[in-house]
């Protein structure tokens, strides 16, 4: 007797071929999205270490804060605490300006924190401005510690328990240094993050 072998049809092939296919397609979204997945852990855990990192050497130079008035490029002196909301035009304008210890040489240097809007996707970005001495007639170095960051706020602590959205030490009522001083930043993707800095040796 002789058996014979079915066959398979052309209609059961081309329903194992579509098969075949579709999980392709799912493990290709799978491993896509899984991909996607990564890269936005990664991207998030980048720019927490960025955060952390800028937020770490804004609080050391604060609190290293001494009372020595500086020079604009103007020749004007400069407060040695300067916390502005509004900028003007200058080159060197920032929402925060003071002079702190251990520059070159062991000296005292003058810096400045500015937020400046940039064009997507970039948003905006945190800027560290660093003067030779407190007097250098020459203008800053320029860096950038922070990008994606949408909005920066700081306000000053004073002594009577107030935060202040501006701080000139030149004025009688806000002689020396604060307190404290808060530092908001906005990010780009969302949220605020929002940092303290007691100030050693204020009044």
């Amino acid at each position: 007797m002789i058996h014979r072998q079915r066959a398979f049809t052309l209609i059961e092939v081309l329903v194992a071929m579509t098969l075949v296919a579709l999980l392709g397609v799912l493990g290709y979204r799978g491993l896509e999205s899984m991909r996607r997945t990564s890269e936005h852990l990664g991207h998030t855990a980048r720019l927490w270490l960025d955060v952390d990192l800028a937020t770490e050497r804004f609080g050391r130079d604060v609190r290293q804060a001494i009372d020595r008035p500086g020079q604009r490029a103007d020749g004007e002196p400069s407060p040695a605490w300067w916390g502005r909301r509004a900028l003007d035009e200058a080159a060197d304008a920032a929402q925060l300006t003071f002079t702190r210890l251990g520059g070159i040489g062991g000296d005292s240097q003058r810096l400045a924190y500015r937020w400046r809007a940039m064009p997507s996707p970039v948003d905006g970005q945190l800027e560290l401005l660093v003067w030779r001495s407190p007097e250098s007639p020459q203008p800053p170095r320029q860096y950038v510690l922070l990008q994606g960051i949408r909005n920066m706020e700081l306000a000053y602590l004073d002594s009577g328990e107030h935060w202040q959205a501006e701080w000139n030490s030149f004025l009688p009522t806000q002689a020396g240094r604060p307190r404290a001083v808060r530092l908001r930043l906005q990010l780009a993707e969302g949220g605020w993050i929002e940092r303290r800095f007691d100030l050693p040796g204020a009044p």
